[in-house]
């Protein structure tokens, strides 16, 4: 009788630890992300930059989810959150798991076609978790990766999307953004 109260309290234990740890991981994740967004002066705004996130047969199924407009050392961008249903094998069933990203959209005239050639080989190698990059019907260039919407991804994406319109976009006037 004893042993059976046991695995009962462990088996609570973990029906509730297991949805109070995915919940505060959640929230820890874009809480730090929303810190960042409001430390650089990134506003939300209610529509994709990329008209074609928000259809029903999105570029390599992303679907929009939010968005944040702002500047990252004079650039224009705006910055994505993501989801894609993909299909994962758990223990020989397939099942369905919404899986989040983060992306960036950088608008037509912040950006040229080496910076876009650039960021395609990128994707192509898989190289620095990029995994999509176009140049949508709006213009400029759409790039996505994999991993979290954490703040350290979201700061290394930044910096790298910075570094790299600088260094190919030296002679390039930067337009003002549309946020």
């Amino acid at each position: 009788m004893h042993a059976q109260s046991l695995v009962m309290w462990i088996a609570l234990a973990v029906a509730i630890g297991i949805p109070w740890y995915m919940w505060r991981r959640r929230r820890d994740m874009l809480g730090g992300l929303n810190a960042f967004l409001a430390a650089r002066g990134f506003v939300e705004r209610d529509v994709s930059p990329v008209a074609a996130l928000a259809t029903t047969n999105p570029p390599d199924g992303f679907h929009f989810s939010a968005a944040f407009a702002g500047f990252a050392q004079n650039v224009p961008m705006t910055l994505l959150i993501l989801r894609r249903t993909e299909a994962v094998v758990v223990q020989g069933m397939l099942m369905q798991n919404q899986t989040i990203y983060i992306g960036a959209h950088l608008p037509a005239g912040a950006v040229d076609d080496i910076f876009f050639d650039e960021w395609r080989r990128k994707a192509k190698a898989a190289r620095e978790h990029v995994v999509h990059v176009s140049q949508p019907a709006e213009g400029g260039v759409l790039i996505v990766w994999k991993g979290a919407p954490s703040r350290a991804n979201a700061e290394a994406h930044v910096a790298a999307l910075a570094g790299t319109v600088r260094r190919a976009s030296r002679i390039l006037p930067l337009p003002a953004h549309d946020s």
